[in-house]
């Protein structure tokens, strides 16, 4: 990669999965929620879920972004704090159980948490669980 760019200060943009396999030599597997149906499947989610889990607790380099359908489209910022075109990392993934005390222990309602850092940190994630 370096030879490429000629140094890592050279490298701007480009694609996460590309960058990743170059920098470590390994595999990825992008995934486009969009052609899966998703939004509609809540079994597809789950499933989605526990493999993106599973990568995770092995070690596992992942990230996330919102594809721009056009030059103008890049940089966008979304209502809930996201940005079309940003890489996000993912910095955890958790199931994570609601209640408090003895409640918790017992109430078997789990909530599917992942955590994404956006390495340019100038918009943040504004939505349900977020700092504020």
């Amino acid at each position: 990669m370096t030879r490429l760019a000629g140094c890592y200060q050279a490298l701007d943009g480009g694609n996460t999965a590309d960058a990743l396999v170059d920098f470590t030599g390994g595999v990825s597997e992008p995934i486009d929620l969009t052609e899966g149906d998703f939004a509609n499947d809540e079994a597809k989610r789950n499933q989605l879920f526990e493999r993106v889990l599973k990568v995770h607790s092995r070690g596992g380099l992942i990230s996330a972004s919102i594809k721009a359908v056009t030059a103008a489209d890049m940089e966008a910022r979304l209502a809930c704090g996201l940005v079309k075109g940003h890489a996000y990392a993912v910095t955890d993934v958790r199931k994570v159980r609601l209640g408090h005390g003895l409640l918790a222990f017992f109430k078997s309602e789990k909530l599917d948490m992942i955590r994404l850092r956006n390495p340019w940190g100038e918009r943040e994630w504004n939505g349900p669980w977020s700092d504020t």
